[in-house]
């Protein structure tokens, strides 16, 4: 019977876990908190178009803390861009809004620049637009690292301290902002404390998804190492029982014993790993270092001195893609990227609609972060509201 429950409950409790046998992505996939996200940057993209809607930019006095790039393309039917730039300043006050300066780069709009193409908000809501119209559209993935370093040379210019590079793909959640900068300055201290400066690290991730973070082969000597373990306290324990209590020798029969060790505990360890990795061994909240295979370029945060070393070193490197670029140089200097837990963007794939059955959606619709979508709207605001 407590097998049975406990079978009962992570087929409840694992449905969003991936690398679970309980997974259930009929459900798992299912936006709640970025539908509504979308939702409120919809409307505030709506509002910014508006002939009296105030100007937000950075302010020219100051150094911006963070520059944000993000690159859209014409080429964009669901009008993720909208959706992305909406999300990352919905919410933000006066004070944050100001602290930032965002860089977007529009490609796809021909030679000449063809100025009905380009967002009618821009003039309202991005502080500098760069215009790149010298890409071949069948050659994505040149097209997307181009994007990239354009970018990084736009906020390199800036001087500000940090430069964030966003797709056009996500939804940012409710305080992404002060999540991450609070984020930054653990990470200052990590870095620090192992006897580098401040900012002497490679990037940090805002985003991962739990599909890279299952059970592993790699790892199949620890789990066995594990579950034998496991058994051999098992064993220990009824045979110290019988040793210790006589009396319990009419309970803890030989047959009891064999069906024990030879059904139960089985059972025990198929269910913990049927259960899933996430489900049974949560990640690490807060900043932490990248597990391998599971680097993704939804939105990375790079400090100034790692965005110079990029730009010299794709004078003479060639990388296939943004990922492909981290782990050449992550190779090259024995180094790994951080991570930000619990996520504070979600990638939502090149389509938005949240009626779409799972089943129907691309690869790059299942790169995707199950935690975000369960996270508590008010909670979030009523944080942020604290913090700014």
């Amino acid at each position: 019977a407590l097998y049975l429950a406990a079978l009962f409950y992570y087929h409840n409790a694992a449905y969003n876990d991936p690398g679970s046998l309980f997974f259930n992505p009929a459900i798992a996939y299912t936006r709640h908190y970025s539908e509504l996200r979308r939702q409120q940057a919809e409307e505030y993209m709506n509002a910014a178009l508006s002939p009296i809607s105030p100007r937000l930019h950075a302010n020219p006095a100051f150094v911006p803390e963070l520059c944000i790039g993000i690159a859209s393309t014409t080429q964009d039917p669901a009008r993720n861009i909208d959706f992305a730039i909406g999300s990352i300043l919905e919410g933000l006050s006066t004070s944050e809004r100001e602290r930032l300066h965002i860089a977007m780069l529009v490609d796809g709009v021909g030679p000449p620049a063809n100025v009905a193409l380009l967002p009618p908000w821009l003039s309202n809501l991005v502080d500098e637009v760069l215009i790149d119209d010298g890409i071949s559209s069948h050659d994505k993935q040149d097209g997307v690292l181009n994007h990239f370093y354009h970018l990084l040379e736009a906020c390199q210019r800036t001087q500000a301290p940090y430069t964030s590079i966003f797709s056009q793909n996500i939804i940012a959640m409710d305080g992404w902002l002060h999540r991450t900068l609070t984020a930054l300055d653990v990470l200052e201290s990590k870095t620090t404390s192992d006897g580098r400066t401040p900012e002497d690290f490679l990037y940090l991730s805002l985003f991962y998804s739990e599909s890279s973070l299952g059970w592993r082969w790699g790892n199949f000597t620890s789990y066995l190492l594990g579950s034998t373990v496991f058994f051999i306290v098992v064993a220990s324990s009824i045979f110290t029982l019988r040793r210790c209590y006589p009396s319990s020798k009419a309970h803890l029969t030989p047959k009891f014993i064999t069906a024990v060790l030879v059904i139960c505990a089985p059972l025990i360890i198929a269910l913990y790993f049927a259960a899933g990795r996430v489900t049974m061994l949560p990640p690490e909240q807060g900043v932490s270092k990248e597990t391998p295979g599971s680097r993704y370029s939804q939105g990375l945060v790079l400090p100034q001195e790692e965005v110079e070393k990029l730009l010299e070193w794709q004078k003479t490197h060639m990388a296939a893609s943004v990922v492909d670029l981290f782990d050449q140089i992550a190779d090259e200097r024995g180094e790994t990227g951080w991570v930000l837990r619990p996520a504070v963007i979600q990638h939502i794939g090149p389509r938005h609609k949240n009626s779409e059955p799972w089943s129907q959606e691309s690869t790059a619709d299942r790169v995707f972060n199950f935690a975000f979508e369960h996270n508590d709207a008010e909670a979030l605001r009523r944080e942020h509201a604290q913090i700014a």
